[in-house]
């Protein structure tokens, strides 16, 4: 509860910061040659499992409102309890995804750039109930909605919340989430 207040408080400043910005920096966001950014991610799926963790992600501006966009993230649940004849064991999930696809952009004057991207590509789930760890690999699907708040010439903070769908191979699953970062802005076009 304390962290989604803070994280609450944290955009709403990031805003109200954000808000005084002037024309001109976001202007030279828009010709960015594109950006780099990493962040903590909270996620939730199917499987009733919270997932923290982080994504590092980069874009290139292909025009002024669409980037190609290609993302690495790494979520680990806290732990959990598998109990069976033998005993009762605790056990970890971590999840991996390498995923690519387009972001659309759009600039409006101010500081505030709201963005919607839909990427596509390598999911991996790795498990510890074995001593080896069990993986399961296939594809995961991420559409997700943000907003960058330009806080310098190169600097923005950036939040995002989405739907991402997981084919987990034996099973397919959802995950809901959020996620809260710095990005880079880098170069012109």
């Amino acid at each position: 509860m304390r962290a989604r207040i803070a994280g609450l408080l944290l955009c709403a400043f990031a805003l109200s910061f954000g808000i005084a910005r002037p024309v001109s920096a976001q202007t030279r966001a828009a010709d960015a040659a594109g950006d780099v950014s990493a962040g903590y991610s909270y996620m939730h799926d199917s499987a009733s499992l919270n997932f923290n963790g982080v994504r590092v992600s980069s874009s290139k501006t292909l025009s002024p409102s669409w980037a190609a966009v290609v993302e690495v993230g790494v979520d680990r649940n806290g732990s959990g309890v598998y109990r069976s004849s033998s005993g009762t064991h605790s056990f970890t999930y971590t999840d991996t995804s390498v995923v690519g696809g387009v972001r659309l952009r759009r600039f409006d004057g101010t500081s505030t750039m709201p963005f919607f991207q839909v990427l596509a590509g390598y999911f991996a789930r790795r498990d510890t109930l074995n001593p080896n760890g069990t993986t399961v690999a296939n594809f995961a699907v991420r559409t997700e909605v943000g907003l960058d708040v330009h806080v310098a010439d190169h600097f923005a903070l950036r939040f995002g919340g989405g739907w991402t769908f997981l084919n987990g191979g034996v099973r397919y699953m959802n995950q809901v989430g959020a996620n809260a970062g710095v990005a880079y802005l880098f170069g012109r076009r």
